[in-house]
């Protein structure tokens, strides 16, 4: 249940907790699906043992970040301060995204249903990974993700999601989808990005993120008055929480992009990942995952 505070202030702050069913029960279920996933994988697979475990355990990274940037008072002090908002999509992005991406969670994730939904289920993820991967090159990618970052920053969009739960929840999935593809695309692998590709991918949402941010830091006027008479519970005005929103979007999206482009400029002999090849157990093909090593529903 949703914790109900008028606005959260210095005083309820670490009561402000938002328990929205529609949040918490998606986080559960992926969480209880990847643990059953992952304990079954375990016992079926002998090799690739910790390659596994850094995957499960990016995974238990990313959604922990998922879960204190929606579930935690980082949710409702966003609210209340545009600052914290950012702060929050910079998690979404930044961290939960990438995150989640390398841990490969959704071929894990099939391995908690018996065999023959499975056998349905990898049908329907190779279908989906088709779509993905038609977006997941640099230029489409690149376009949906500028597109998305600017569109929900358009003030009488941004203020519509702030006072509309269902358009915020729309905002937020939105961010997460697309900064999800972002970092798979990303991610080194077969037939994956060249050095430079990803390098240019990365300073071209650089580019945008810091753009953005600088605005918004360096503008003379709030662009979103839906803040006015909330920021002053933290003797804030909304200029200079505006200004604080627009310096962490930089600070946290742009120059960390930034950084990991030019790295891997640095990198000339940086070739896409070759995965091992699954072995076999006692003369019989091991459980693998039999999908497009690319996908992001595979285990590993």
């Amino acid at each position: 249940m949703v914790v109900a505070l008028a606005w959260v202030t210095p005083a309820n702050v670490w009561r402000a907790w938002s328990w929205e069913p529609g949040i918490v029960a998606p986080l559960g279920l992926s969480l209880g699906l990847y643990a059953a996933g992952a304990l079954r994988l375990g016992r079926r697979l002998r090799r690739g043992r910790e390659r596994r475990e850094l995957q499960a355990a990016a995974f238990a990274a990313g959604w922990g970040t998922l879960f204190a940037a929606l579930v935690s008072p980082i949710h409702e002090l966003g609210e209340t301060l545009f600052s914290v908002h950012m702060l929050q999509h910079e998690l979404l992005i930044m961290m939960a995204a990438p995150l989640l991406a390398a841990s490969r969670p959704g071929a894990v994730m099939l391995w908690a249903f018996p065999a023959a939904a499975r056998a349905g289920l990898g049908r329907l993820g190779q279908r989906l990974h088709s779509y993905a991967s038609a977006l997941a090159r640099p230029l489409p990618c690149g376009v949906l993700f500028t597109f998305v970052l600017w569109l929900w920053h358009v003030p009488a969009l941004y203020q519509a999601a702030v006072r509309n739960p269902a358009l915020h929840a729309l905002e937020h999935a939105s961010f997460f989808c697309v900064a999800y593809l972002f970092w798979w695309m990303l991610l080194p692998r077969r037939r994956g990005l060249s050095a430079a590709a990803a390098g240019w991918s990365c300073l071209a949402a650089a580019a945008q993120t810091s753009g953005l941010g600088l605005w918004l830091a360096c503008s003379s006027r709030p662009w979103y008055p839906v803040y006015s008479s909330r920021v002053a519970l933290w003797n804030l005005t909304p200029l200079a929480d505006q200004r604080i929103g627009g310096l962490l979007m930089w600070i946290t999206g742009g120059v960390p992009l930034a950084m990991l482009g030019l790295l891997l400029f640095l990198l000339p002999g940086w070739k896409p990942l070759r995965l091992p090849e699954t072995g076999t157990e006692s003369g019989r093909e091991a459980p693998a995952i039999e999908f497009d090593r690319r996908t992001p529903f595979q285990a590993g």
